[in-house]
């Protein structure tokens, strides 16, 4: 994302145009949403502020973003809220995260029954095109470590990581661009801490990805090829695939508010 005013600095681009966007021939159902949703090219400025209150991140009380929480035990008082929201364990052991192409992903998100499935076959394609793949949680206002693959990354490490959004970061999007991000990782003092945590060596460039449940970003995904090379291709399949993996989180959040209707729960 561009920080510097709307202006894109040299190596870095926001992916609503160009070969890196998901560009595809014709007018297909997910190239029109895409551009729906994320326009073809940088957002001008005077936008900004409309985009904000369009698109947001989740928080920890939206529907969007529950299906990462803990649900409580019956008849129990939800505790006093902590100052940086907790994340439920994973619920089933799925694994290692092995690299998988987008349509063994596809097909594995489509029968999933949870959200743990749904993100361990995103997590696969998107190692399928890094080295290095990490997933972070909405819950706004922070963004907080769900599961990494690649390198010497752990799902126990990236758990302990916690992104403030009120600060200056690569990862704020829909600010100043179209919503994604290519490009290095700018000196900010989240962006360093976000880089010691996950080894300590900057990467040349890394794709930071939003995944959206309606209006609401509930995931961010983040891939780089760490500090050896850059994080080129034609990622336009992935920039769509997000539709997908956005489309499986409403189809668990319905299953979620049928179960909990029936049972007398709020949805």
């Amino acid at each position: 994302m561009d920080t510097g005013g709307g202006r894109q600095k040299p190596g870095s681009q926001s992916l609503g145009s160009g070969p890196s966007a998901g560009q595809t021939s014709g007018n297909s159902p997910e190239r029109e949403e895409f551009d729906r949703v994320f326009g073809k090219g940088p957002v001008p400025k005077a936008m900004v502020q409309d985009i904000l209150k369009t698109f947001r991140y989740a928080g920890e009380e939206d529907r969007e973003s529950r299906i990462f929480s803990e649900a409580p035990s019956p008849g129990t008082r939800p505790a006093a809220r902590p100052q940086i929201p907790r994340l439920r364990p994973p619920q089933t052991d799925l694994g290692s995260i092995e690299p998988i192409n987008h349509m063994e992903a596809r097909r594995r998100i489509n029968q999933a029954q949870t959200v743990d499935e749904v993100t361990h076959a995103f997590l696969g394609y998107a190692r399928s095109l890094f080295s290095r793949v990490a997933l972070l949680v909405s819950r706004a206002p922070y963004l907080l470590g769900w599961d990494a693959a690649g390198g010497s990354w752990k799902r126990d490490a990236i758990r302990q990581i916690a992104i403030p959004l009120s600060e200056p970061s690569i990862f704020r999007l829909f600010e100043t661009s179209a919503g994604y991000y290519l490009g290095p990782i700018p000196k900010t003092p989240v962006n360093d801490q976000f880089v010691r945590s996950t080894g300590g060596a900057r990467p040349k460039s890394c794709l930071i990805v939003p995944v959206l449940v309606g209006k609401r970003v509930v995931n961010v995904l983040y891939g780089d090829n760490g500090h050896a090379s850059e994080a080129g291709g034609d990622f336009s399949e992935l920039l769509l695939f997000v539709l997908t993996v956005g489309g499986a989180y409403e189809r668990l959040i319905r299953s979620q508010g049928k179960a909990g209707a029936s049972s007398g729960e709020r949805p």
